[in-house]
């Protein structure tokens, strides 16, 4: 029977008598939320599984087309086993139905330039289609997805229908169906195969919308942000907070700079200048001497080994350039200079003084003295001669090290400066000791042991060395 009067009571029996409105039967909805277009192979790869064409372009073998609506095919409805749902699909113009009592159309797609991202063993196929009939005709529409490997071997499949009356409470609609399918790695062509069965006369087996879209999950970016002092340059590794899609890796050698939506390695702009090392995967950042506050976010964008894109933002502070004045840390040594100055001074002839300074080591040019401590004088009065005064400055050279460093240091050091004293002492007192004889009488032999020129020193004071504050 065709689209006559009988199709007609259905539907009016359907309104007057009730008929449950329910949702359609479906495959369970499939969160999408972390996958995307398979970038090496992205959208629709069916062609033509809408019928918009108005022809069969896109397929091998037998069929025919219909407007819907027209000379009595359905309309875009959704229907499910109680019948009518009250939804519709955007369905288009067209539809597509078998022809003579069986036929079968098929349609072969190649996924070679989706093989990165497919043998990754985490890419999908996402499967749907519209599959229909007209109110009790029993025509059957039945939809294949077969996947093969590059020898032929049939590695996955899934069936959608057949669709009977009863499928669809005999009204004449659509039924949708739906699912995601993993793809198993080597997977390389696609089938879709489009089978219809009809009992009698015209077939009213109905196909619409049928499609197959490869899904990967998303690589992931993070923002990056980064501060440097005017006039200098900071390295970011934008990739080392970023992740490839499951199964993937990054590939660093992928990373550009977008600029006004064109991709570079380079960009020059009043704050500074961008620049990609393509393959390490960092991007250098030469500040503007002339610029501080926020620069512009730079967009980058990478690729990893499934072909799966994403892009990020570098965000760069650019701080006043502050003076430093302390010493180069280029030039901060272990330990510290310290510089010895000796003055001996004869108090009875004051003309007779000399100043020797002893250093550890040559002061380094950045040294800056920073502690001066001058000694207790040392008095040497031998017995009946003129004293002589040794006074002991310690000059501590230092980059910044602790006071405890300097103080060991110099500590032996004073201890080589206090023989040089001495030794210059010595020449001194020769000096002073002309003096004196030439004013004085000479000394009775019989003298104290201790009035003798090799009289032991009165007097004298060891050198006590107290430690710095640090």
């Amino acid at each position: 029977m065709r689209r006559d009067a009988v199709g007609a009571l259905i539907l009016i029996g359907a309104v007057l008598f009730g008929t449950a409105w329910a949702a359609p039967a479906r495959a369970e909805a499939v969160d999408l939320e972390d996958y995307v277009d398979t970038a090496l192979l992205p959208g629709q790869l069916v062609v033509n599984g809408d019928a918009e064409a108005g022809t069969a372009e896109g397929w091998d073998g037998p069929l025919a087309v219909y407007q819907h609506g027209v000379g009595g095919y359905p309309l875009s409805l959704i229907v499910d086993s109680s019948g009518f749902t009250g939804e519709s699909y955007d369905g288009g113009e067209f539809l597509f139905t078998g022809v003579g009592p069986y036929s079968i159309a098929t349609q072969s797609i190649d996924l070679t330039s989706a093989a990165p991202a497919i043998d990754n063993a985490h890419t999908r196929a996402r499967i749907s289609a519209y599959l229909g009939g007209h109110y009790v005709q029993s025509d059957r529409p039945i939809l294949h997805y077969e996947f093969f490997d590059e020898a032929g071997a049939l590695l996955e499949s899934r069936q959608f229908g057949p669709v009977l009356p009863a499928d669809r409470g005999s009204a004449s609609g659509f039924i949708r169906f739906e699912e995601t399918v993993l793809m198993p790695p080597g997977t390389r062509t696609a089938m879709v195969t489009f089978e219809a069965i009809t009992d009698i006369g015209l077939s009213d087996a109905f196909i619409d919308n049928v499609e197959l879209q490869l899904e990967t999950p998303a690589a992931v970016a993070v923002d990056d942000t980064a501060q440097v002092a005017a006039g200098e340059e900071i390295v970011v590794a934008p990739l080392a907070n970023d992740s490839a899609s499951p199964g993937a890796d990054l590939v660093p050698g992928s990373l550009r700079l977008i600029v006004e939506g064109v991709e570079t390695t380079e960009a020059v702009t009043p704050e500074g200048v961008w620049r990609v090392d393509v393959p390490e995967g960092t991007v250098a950042f030469s500040a503007s001497s002339e610029f501080e506050g926020t620069v512009p976010p730079a967009e980058y964008r990478f690729v990893d080994t499934s072909g799966q894109p994403a892009s990020g933002e570098i965000r760069v502070d650019v701080l006043p350039l502050v003076p430093d004045d302390s010493p180069p840390k280029s030039a901060v040594k272990e330990s510290p200079v310290a510089v010895d100055t000796v003055v001996v001074e004869d108090l009875a002839a004051p003309e007779v003084a000399e100043t020797v300074e002893v250093a550890a080591e040559r002061p380094p040019a950045f040294a800056y003295a920073s502690h001066v401590e001058q000694l207790a004088p040392l008095d040497y009065r031998p017995a009946g001669r003129a004293t002589t005064r040794i006074t002991h400055n310690l000059t501590v050279l230092t980059s910044g090290t602790s006071s405890r460093g300097m103080w060991e240091s110099s500590a032996l050091l004073a201890t080589g400066t206090l023989l040089v004293g001495l030794a210059l002492w010595q020449r001194s007192r020769a000096t002073a000791t002309s003096t004196a004889e030439a004013a004085q009488p000479k000394h009775d032999p019989g003298e104290a042991a201790g009035s003798g020129q090799n009289a032991p020193m009165r007097g004298v004071r060891p050198v006590v060395v107290s430690q710095l504050r640090n």
